[in-house]
């Protein structure tokens, strides 16, 4: 919280997912850090 407090959340499906990610972003994960392979599509004219 706004005084550094610790607090628990819990969340099921959707929910946990998105606070997973966001969890992620405060500790500076990245999406491309969990990739396990990575195929570049580049898009053809």
């Amino acid at each position: 919280n706004e005084k550094g407090e610790e607090i628990a959340v819990e969340g099921e499906g959707f929910l946990a997912r998105a606070i997973s990610h966001e969890m992620d972003h405060l500790d500076g994960v990245l999406f491309e850090d969990k990739v396990i392979r990575y195929i570049d599509v580049k898009k053809e004219d």
